[in-house]
């Protein structure tokens, strides 16, 4: 038996005293962190239980932090692969383990300087693996925005380009999500909504509000958080996450383009004169209808 087996059977063992599991755990992180060795088990990531799986994440993360440079291409494309196709595949992974591994390919895109192996999980929220892709999405885009001291300022800058890149397809894939869900409403789309929702409170905090914020975008926060006025309806979290993203939104005082009238105006992040006041009353009397439905 290998030692990466025996230190799985010490830690999946429920007899193993807590001083021999926590050597079993540290001493697995350094054999899955090995640069020569960490690839021998890859294959693992397919059949390993969730806890295991959550074990290998965090090896793989430690990898990908310290050593990414000194991985062989082959190397890099084989972790990456492997990571975004058990996030697709395996659906019914514990969160706990499904967001480690989440980690793991946020490390490699900041590490790589590149959000592709991210948007490739994305599909259309109709699809099988919407859910797997907008999650791992809101993830990455945790990391690669967030102030981490890992991440050097000429990549945070380069992330920071690349994900208002695509600001706008990402804001418009969650928001569908979202009207999909209450068009028609059940136990998948509810998770659907919910994460889309996420994603969208970290693009409105983290990145500069512009003309992906669309009036159409507000009706739809407005709407959704009206649903919730009920705290026992089904959209009661999602309400929350919506008047999140209402307040974020008010609270840089933007102010959206008039979609219907803005032949005339090449300012994409704020209005002046009367449409702009228009606008300012609409989002006014929104939020007096808001308020009203939760009394």
């Amino acid at each position: 038996m290998s030692e990466f087996d025996l230190l799985i059977n010490t830690i999946c063992n429920p007899v193993t005293s807590i001083e021999n599991r926590s050597n079993a755990e540290r001493r697995l992180l350094e054999v899955l962190s090995d640069v020569q060795t960490w690839s021998q088990h890859l294959p693992s990531l397919y059949s390993a239980n969730d806890t295991i799986c959550f074990f290998i994440g965090i090896g793989y993360q430690r990898l990908v932090w310290r050593h990414w440079f000194r991985l062989t291409q082959d190397g890099k494309e084989a972790l990456t692969n492997t990571i975004t196709s058990i996030l697709m595949t395996r659906s019914k992974m514990s969160s706990f383990a499904k967001a480690k591994l989440e980690q793991v390919l946020a490390a490699i895109c900041v590490n790589s300087m590149t959000l592709q192996p991210v948007l490739n999980l994305l599909v259309d929220c109709n699809q099988p693996g919407a859910y797997n892709g907008l999650s791992a999405m809101r993830t990455v885009m945790d990391t690669v925005l967030s102030e981490d001291p890992k991440i050097d300022p000429n990549s945070r800058q380069m992330l920071e380009s690349a994900s208002e890149s695509v600001i706008v397809p990402l804001t418009n894939l969650a928001c569908n999500a979202c009207m999909n869900a209450l068009q028609s409403y059940n136990e998948e789309n509810s998770g659907l909504m919910i994460v889309s929702l996420e994603l969208m409170k970290t693009i409105v905090a983290k990145l500069p509000i512009g003309p992906h914020i669309t009036v159409d975008v507000l009706n739809l926060m407005f709407t959704i958080a009206e649903l919730g006025a009920d705290q026992q309806s089904v959209f009661h979290q999602s309400a929350l996450s919506s008047m999140e993203i209402l307040t974020e939104i008010m609270q840089k005082k933007y102010i959206p383009r008039d979609d219907n009238n803005n032949a005339n105006n090449s300012n994409n992040s704020k209005l002046t004169g009367d449409r702009s006041l228009r606008m300012m009353m609409h989002i006014v009397n929104k939020t007096i209808e808001l308020l009203q439905s939760y009394r």
